[in-house]
């Protein structure tokens, strides 16, 4: 038996977010943060807007800031910081400057969202103070032999528990068709 699809249902419905676009700018933030911090997880949060194609373009990706708690195995950003830098986005960048979701770094190549990973991405889409229904995840991989990213993974949390792993693309000169 199979029930038809129903666009308010949180199983079966397509999350707000299904593609993730990088600029180059925010690309090379995250790979310069990730390369100063080789032997340790990094992070921030990834501020732009979600296009009418479901795409989440990502115009900053933002550092750890100063009182981040970073390990081999973890990584907890530096609250304070990352919001005055969503605040100074705002300010900048205008509806293009929101909240889109994290970012962080695994020490391995292919990584996957941990067990707490997933439960904090799914407490940002339950929380209010987030203003996103489907927050994004990107997990930059790195490769202990060469200390280098080896590859970004990325998924989205949509409010109801479903975690999508998502594609991902860069986009070059700042295109940003339909943004």
């Amino acid at each position: 038996l199979t029930l038809p699809r129903h666009d308010r249902c949180p199983v079966c419905r397509r999350p707000d977010v299904t593609s993730v676009a990088l600029t180059e700018e925010a690309r090379d933030a995250i790979i310069m943060q990730v390369h100063s911090s080789v032997s340790v997880e990094t992070g921030g949060i990834l501020v732009g807007c979600v296009d009418d194609n479901r795409r989440a373009i990502v115009f900053r990706a933002t550092g750890p800031g100063p009182r981040a708690v970073k390990s081999p195995t973890e990584f907890d950003r530096d609250i304070e910081y990352v919001q005055s830098q969503l605040d100074k986005a705002s300010r900048e960048l205008g509806n293009r400057g929101l909240y889109v979701g994290e970012w962080h770094s695994h020490l391995e190549k292919a990584p996957e969202p941990s067990a707490r990973d997933i439960m904090s991405m799914c407490g940002i889409a339950e929380s209010p103070n987030y203003a996103t229904r489907c927050p994004v995840l990107l997990i930059a991989g790195i490769d202990r032999e060469s200390a280098q990213v080896s590859t970004f993974t990325t998924w989205c949390f949509p409010l109801g528990g479903r975690v999508y792993a998502i594609l991902h693309e860069v986009l070059s000169g700042g295109t940003t068709d339909g943004a």
